[in-house]
């Protein structure tokens, strides 16, 4: 039941507000002095710096009103950062939508790590909704006194530490030009920010996700996203607008990654139409992590050249064609990248 201020609660009263929002996975590095993103609307701050903020964000005289919380916890004294944003409204009409704004903008944030290995980091975002769990569960012998428990923990990993060095290495990854992408300050098409920022948002939730099927699905449906629209031939034009990106790597051809494609775009069919989830397996999520990680971070690095979906698909026709004809592509920049991430057998245990 929500705590109301007595001077607000007329939920139909227009006012300027500031949502703040107590958020997890994400913990400044102790004396580093990094205690603030700023994303697309939303902006993670440090609780210290929120409550010294005087024209930004002046939340000092509702101190006292966000210490009360509830009776069994409070999330606003627990939590080290916050995602704030200002919006002007009545509370009845803007608390979903900024609360909907917080969720989309975290998991865009979470982006950020996919250059990670999946599952060495903790989920991002609202408190209380990825929090680490144990499932308990008891084998219990019906002929003797015999028995086992155990506590399987869901949530693994480290949160994202925010540090100048972390800022630093943000520089040299896709994610400081998606957000400026995202945020209007790059010339691109307008339909072409949007299915950015769906993909982002699918990519984030993904990685925030605990069970393979859907991180997988997620990651299939970001990848259709960014790479073809309505009518498009999905076995064929998906594994070529991929090849067109990265089929110059040496593993293409001897990985067999365009029959990987096919059947990853399968699979995928299979969860949806058929409710197959067991067709999915954490070898397949990996890959396909690989994938979207290097169409994304090769569309961001190479924005200026595909500045809408209509630039992708010709560019993939025309990588096609000098494929056909046998000769080195001249079309492909030379700039393009491919990383891929190795995991050991106790890495896949902790996804």
């Amino acid at each position: 039941m929500p705590i109301k201020n007595p001077a607000t609660e007329n939920e139909d009263t227009k006012a300027p507000w500031i949502i703040v929002v107590p958020i997890s996975g994400v913990t400044p590095f102790p004396g580093d002095g990094l205690d603030e993103v700023e994303l697309i609307r939303v902006t993670l701050i440090e609780k210290s710096k929120l409550l010294r903020s005087r024209s930004r964000f002046p939340v000092k005289r509702h101190k006292d009103f966000l210490s009360r919380g509830v009776s069994w916890h409070n999330n606003f004294e627990s939590a080290k950062m916050f995602a704030v944003l200002r919006f002007t409204g009545t509370l009845k009409d803007i608390r979903p939508k900024c609360l909907k704004l917080v969720e989309e903008e975290l998991a865009i944030f979470s982006t950020c790590r996919i250059g990670m290995k999946r599952g060495s980091s903790s989920t991002i975002g609202i408190i209380g909704q990825h929090s680490e769990a144990f499932i308990a569960h008891a084998f219990l012998d019906t002929t003797s006194k015999r028995a086992s428990m155990q506590n399987e923990r869901v949530k693994q990993g480290m949160p994202l530490l925010l540090a100048h060095f972390w800022k630093d290495y943000q520089k040299h990854t896709f994610f400081p030009m998606l957000l400026r992408i995202l945020r209007g300050k790059e010339n691109v098409s307008p339909t072409w920010r949007d299915d950015l920022r769906s993909a982002s948002i699918l990519i984030g939730r993904s990685y925030n996700c605990s069970d393979v099927p859907t991180a997988f699905l997620f990651q299939m449906i970001a990848l259709e996203t960014l790479l073809t629209r309505q009518g498009d031939k999905y076995t064929d034009d998906l594994p070529e607008r991929i090849e067109a990106f990265l089929g110059w790597i040496g593993i293409w051809d001897s990985g067999k990654f365009a029959a990987r494609i096919q059947e990853a775009y399968r699979r995928r069919c299979g969860i949806v139409h058929a409710g197959n989830l067991n067709c999915v397996t954490i070898e397949d999520l990996l890959f396909i992590d690989d994938i979207i990680y290097n169409i994304l971070n090769n569309l961001i690095g190479h924005i200026h050249r595909f500045k809408s979906k209509d630039d992708i698909i010709d560019f993939s026709k025309k990588v096609a064609a000098e494929r056909t004809l046998g000769i080195k592509s001249k079309i492909r920049p030379k700039t393009l990248q491919f990383i891929e991430r190795k995991y050991t057998a106790n890495d896949k245990n902790k996804i």
